[in-house]
């Protein structure tokens, strides 16, 4: 499986407060050189096994001849190794480090110098003051044809009962808002980028230019098969998830699973599952929060396993719920599945089945 490095999505950050540093430290040409470059970055270029992994990238600086000219071999090795040191400094809780940093020459035949990207002088915003994302969810963006895009927004209500939060134009933009702005915004801060693709998906300037600001941005991306055609160009090699037009419930509970194995957020998932469960509504829904809950949770963690006992005893539409405790015991014989231990229902409760009689008093709640 695919490592999902964090430091390409962090570096633009990083290269920021280098330069707010080198400013105030009075250090101008350091910075002047950083906002002239073009970054390219050499993933996983040293691997260290040790203690869960550890894997160094190298960081190119691709500047014009003119600023490049000026130094010799001697300065370029301390420059760049001062920037790797520098760079090395800022990156804090990661087992990504910067190996070497690099000084080239911006030559516009270069590939690698074509896939680089421009130094960020503005800060990426902040998801969580984005209205159009649902705090605490996984961001996505779904790539569509505007013709389609009933059908993507009824994947994205059903994403959402799994714990994603989807951008959809042009439902999503909201009023009064320059919707180009807004896609740019989507694009910036989405976390993994889902391509609705339908048979008329490539005739479209828009959707290619998305699928390419996601893939120079290195973020993952997963496509749905929702017609004859197979995905093609630079994301013909991804293995599409065939889907239904019809069945937008059917493409979400299989796109959960491989959401999470993309991005490697199965715990943040699980938890938005077990959420919606706890704050079920009403019977019938609790029907089918518990199936998609189920579907996907093979195990609880501790907390994880708290926060169910202690929903389902407090929210009435889970516990006189004949779904889950009727002659079926399907919640029982779900939370024996999922721990390895034995509970039982006691006075309509939900509780660890006691070995021994409890004293008097006793309280076990889970």
């Amino acid at each position: 499986m695919a490592i999902n490095f964090t430091f390409p999505g962090r570096l633009p950050g990083l290269l920021r407060q280098l330069v707010a540093m080198y400013r105030r430290a009075g250090l101008e040409n350091r910075a002047a050189i950083l906002e002239a470059a073009r970054v390219g970055i050499e993933l996983q270029v040293e691997t260290d096994n040790w203690n869960g992994g550890s894997y160094g990238h190298d960081v190119v600086f691709y500047l014009p001849l003119d600023t490049l000219v000026p130094f010799t071999t001697e300065l370029r090795k301390e420059l760049t190794g001062k920037l790797a040191e520098d760079l090395n400094g800022l990156i804090t809780r990661s087992n990504e480090h910067v190996r070497e940093c690099h000084l080239e020459l911006a030559d516009e035949n270069d590939p690698e110098y074509q896939a680089a990207k421009e130094y960020q002088g503005r800060p990426v915003p902040n998801p969580d003051t984005i209205e159009f994302w649902k705090p605490g969810l996984v961001r996505a963006f779904i790539t569509h044809r505007d013709e389609h895009k009933a059908g993507a927004h009824r994947l994205a209500d059903a994403l959402e009962q799994y714990g994603i939060s989807c951008f959809v134009a042009h439902d999503t933009i909201p009023a009064q808002t320059e919707w180009r702005q807004q896609i740019m915004l989507g694009l910036e801060t989405m976390e993994i980028m889902i391509v609705y693709f339908t048979d008329d998906f490539e005739e479209s300037i828009w959707t290619q230019q998305e699928i390419g600001y996601a893939l120079g941005a290195q973020k993952p991306i997963v496509c749905v098969k929702l017609g004859k055609k197979a995905p093609g160009g630079f994301v013909g090699h991804i293995q599409a998830t065939p889907g239904s037009l019809d069945n937008p419930e059917g493409s979400a509970a299989k796109l959960y699973k491989l959401l999470a194995k993309e991005l490697g957020a199965g715990d943040r998932l699980n938890n938005a599952l077990i959420e919606a469960f706890a704050a079920s509504p009403s019977w019938g829904e609790t029907t089918d929060l518990f199936k998609r809950m189920t579907s996907a949770l093979t195990s609880l963690m501790p907390a994880q396993r708290k926060r169910v006992v202690e929903a389902f005893n407090s929210n009435n539409q889970l516990y006189a719920a004949a779904y889950l405790v009727n002659s079926s015991n399907r919640m029982v014989r779900w939370m024996n599945d999922v721990t390895g231990e034995t509970y039982e229902l006691h006075g309509g409760r939900l509780r660890l089945k006691l070995t021994e009689p409890a004293a008097l008093g006793d309280d076990i709640p889970f």
